[in-house]
């Protein structure tokens, strides 16, 4: 990940720090028991939609923690949080990382399946999902 001089948080940016790593924890055990369940037809698309939740979340509280903002800089709603593509792109740097090479594949997995169905992918994917989940813990 990519490193800076660690800026002094405030007590509220602490308690959302704690929080999104909270809520990234129950993603992950979320997406791990969807990924277990075979008799679930969606738990694939289950699986890609929490494991990301989880990453992205993970991602804005390194951000917070590191005095950096969640929030894209120029866009008409000033509430609006990076999202995981952004998120990647900003906090693990290098292009050959495996970790990022992984993750872009299942955000694009992710996108597929919030906006279409997509084809069965756990057996062609499933070292990929297990890279992420494993790394996680």
């Amino acid at each position: 990940m990519a490193t800076k001089t660690k800026k002094r948080i405030s007590k509220d940016s602490e308690k959302l720090m704690a929080l999104l790593i909270e809520k990234s924890q129950e993603s992950f055990l979320l997406s791990i028991e969807l990924f277990n369940k075979p008799t679930i037809s969606l738990n694939v698309e289950g699986f890609v939609i929490f494991i990301c939740n989880a990453w992205e979340l993970l991602f804005k509280a390194y951000l917070i923690s590191q005095g950096d903002s969640i929030y894209y800089k120029k866009t008409k709603s000033k509430n609006r949080t990076l999202a995981l593509d952004a998120l990647i792109k900003k906090i693990l740097t290098n292009e050959h990382d495996s970790v990022r090479i992984n993750l872009e594949i299942i955000s694009g997995i992710r996108n597929s399946a919030t906006h279409l169905i997509v084809p069965e992918y756990s057996i062609l994917f499933n070292e990929v999902f297990l890279s992420l989940s494993l790394i996680h813990i």
